[in-house]
């Protein structure tokens, strides 16, 4: 699991400002070089604090990115609201020998400046087996204002080259 703005780590949070889009990307990989693996299901819950976007995108390899409700591979996907929480369930019909596939879900940050953002995604199940295999954390801050320019490519992927960082640290 990775994220954008790129996490910082739990004891170093990275910002992120309160109204913009943090977008997920849940990343699964069969690593077998033969087989196939069927029926994954996956699950990531939010804070219900996170306003959940409709524009999940699904990317298989290198390929394009595609709104999750033409993705052949999703089976079904919901979003549901739980108490104080948000769950994203997908079931991925099947992924070929080392084929992998991408899950991309934009949330909004509404959450009071300082509040700490800290999310893992689930594997819950791979060919009809329970599992419970968690992702790498993702750890953001809700801040007041920090600007961060990137140079990119046409599919969002940093370029080598100069970043640029204005950060408003010195607050009166």
């Amino acid at each position: 699991k990775t994220a954008f703005p790129e996490s910082g780590t739990e004891s170093k949070p990275e910002s992120v400002v309160k109204g913009s889009v943090l977008e997920y990307v849940l990343k699964i990989t069969n690593p077998d070089k033969e087989l196939e693996m069927t029926d994954i299901i996956l699950e990531d819950v939010f804070s219900n604090t996170m306003k959940f976007n409709n524009t999940i995108k699904v990317q298989i390899g290198n390929g394009n990115k595609i709104p999750i409700s033409q993705a052949a591979r999703i089976s079904s996907y919901s979003v549901k609201d739980e108490g104080n929480k948000t769950v994203f369930t997908a079931s991925i019909s099947s992924l070929a020998p080392e084929e992998n596939l991408a899950i991309i879900l934009p949330v909004t940050v509404t959450d009071e400046i300082g509040t700490p953002i800290d999310n893992v995604a689930r594997v819950k199940s791979i060919n009809g087996v329970e599992y419970n295999i968690e992702s790498n954390g993702t750890h953001h801050i809700v801040s007041d204002c920090k600007v961060k320019i990137l140079k990119v490519d046409g599919q969002g992927k940093p370029l080598k080259g100069a970043v640029l960082q204005i950060l408003d640290e010195d607050k009166n």
